[in-house]
């Protein structure tokens, strides 16, 4: 994982919104709730991006125990002895 110092003048939990403390960032006609509102949208998409990425990551990890499971479990079968078989 890497970890980057954020630019000048952009927030690292918000990276796609400027920030009012920073003179000049701030667009001229958004009021404080257009800027929470904003911030808290950049901070929901990427959020979602984030547990999107781990539903694929799950997903993922099911199929491959699903086949581990089944790989064991066949060969668990294959080697179970019949108790009745060789003509006993």
């Amino acid at each position: 994982m890497w970890i980057l110092a954020p630019r000048p003048g952009v927030s690292s939990r918000y990276p796609d919104v400027p920030r009012p403390d920073v003179p000049g960032m701030t667009q001229p006609n958004m009021s404080q709730a257009d800027l929470t509102l904003s911030r808290e949208n950049a901070y929901l998409k990427t959020r979602v991006a984030q547990l999107q990425s781990d539903v694929a990551d799950l997903s993922a990890e099911v199929d491959r125990l699903r086949q581990e499971r089944e790989r064991l479990h066949g060969r668990r079968e294959a080697r179970a002895p019949n108790p009745l078989g060789n003509g006993q």
